[in-house]
């Protein structure tokens, strides 16, 4: 019985780390695509740069968010875990102070336009 719980806490472990992986991933994906996207907008002088990159970041860090928190159920120990919350805590402060930029540049530009 022992064996059968260490094999299903051995799949579960691999299918954390292979999840928060793909995760991660997609976040770097985001990133770089919003950055050529917005570098081809601000070449070609239209768009709202500022905007598209703010929002194309917060969405990149809540998928980095989403796979520290998959980190959380992997920590071995006290300082893993604690590593771990540190870093979930600066990727959430920074979504915060992204999207409350992104909201006050997306509220400015509508003043403006008014």
């Amino acid at each position: 019985m022992e064996a059968i719980i260490h094999s299903i806490q051995h799949f579960m472990h691999g299918m954390i780390e292979i999840s928060a992986l793909l995760l991660e991933a997609v976040g770097v994906l985001i990133i770089l695509g919003t950055a050529v996207r917005t570098a081809i907008c601000a070449v070609k002088h239209n768009g709202k740069v500022g905007l598209m990159l703010g929002k194309g970041i917060s969405l990149a860090l809540e998928y980095l968010l989403a796979s520290e928190v998959l980190h959380t159920l992997v920590a071995k120990d006290t300082s893993s875990l604690l590593l771990v919350g540190m870093t979930m805590v600066l990727r959430a402060a920074m979504t915060v102070l992204i999207h409350w930029e992104t909201s006050n540049e997306e509220k400015h530009s509508h003043e403006k336009a008014e």
